[in-house]
């Protein structure tokens, strides 16, 4: 699933870079998901807000009136925020993004922050260290090779130096190449569970074999 929300995502971000806009404040409140488990689509919202949220980081990183404290745009999104972007607001390219997504991706594989959150991340954030591994990524041999696969794109979205990470239209190739399944997930029901290893799984009428 995160190969596929990696794959919509950075079509959805070229798509924006080819008409020359730069979101400038990705993070997961402004992604939608749509089809439930089977994901049919992603969204990338809020747009309209990229500038105003680039108006609100500056006077944050400032001092302004907008301070980190109290700002809860520059809060929600400093996880993700590039290096660059907390240095220079104003200055931030396409690349900004691309950190971002890789931010994302990296909390959706691993189930936590790649460099925390608040204030304290800041300085990770600057440094541009990458994050550690956690030890169950790997644990299943069966996503293992998939799992190391989508890690490799996400550090290399995570390169301090801008120009040195993928553009959009790079990432999406690299998606291309990973091997995740397209067929619609649906519900069901247990109906059958023997030994605690195998049984059976009623949806739409059907019975369906399962293996834990």
């Amino acid at each position: 699933m995160v190969a596929k929300v990696l794959h919509h995502l950075a079509k959805g971000v070229a798509a924006a870079h080819h008409a020359g806009v730069i979101h400038r404040d990705l993070k997961p409140t402004n992604i939608m998901v749509m089809g439930g488990y089977s994901l049919h689509e992603l969204k990338v919202t809020d747009f309209g807000i990229a500038k105003m949220a680039g108006e609100e980081f500056k006077e944050a990183v400032e001092g302004g009136d907008a301070t980190m404290s109290m700002s809860q745009t520059m809060v929600g999104a400093l996880p993700y925020m590039a290096p660059e972007a907390i240095e220079d607001p104003y200055a931030v390219g396409s690349p900004a993004d691309i950190w971002s997504i890789g931010a994302m991706m990296y909390q959706l594989l691993c189930g936590q922050y790649p460099f925390g959150q608040g204030l304290r991340a800041v300085p990770k954030i600057m440094d541009a260290e990458l994050p550690e591994t956690p030890d169950f990524l790997f644990a299943n041999p069966q996503f293992a090779p998939l799992a190391r696969e989508i890690l490799n794109i996400v550090f290399s979205c995570l390169k301090k130096n801008p120009a040195e990470r993928p553009t959009a239209d790079q990432l999406v190739e690299k998606c291309s190449s990973l091997c995740y399944t397209l067929s619609p997930r649906r519900k069901g029901v247990v109906t059958d569970f023997r030994h605690g290893a195998w049984g059976f799984i009623s949806t739409h009428g059907s019975s369906v074999f399962f293996s834990s």
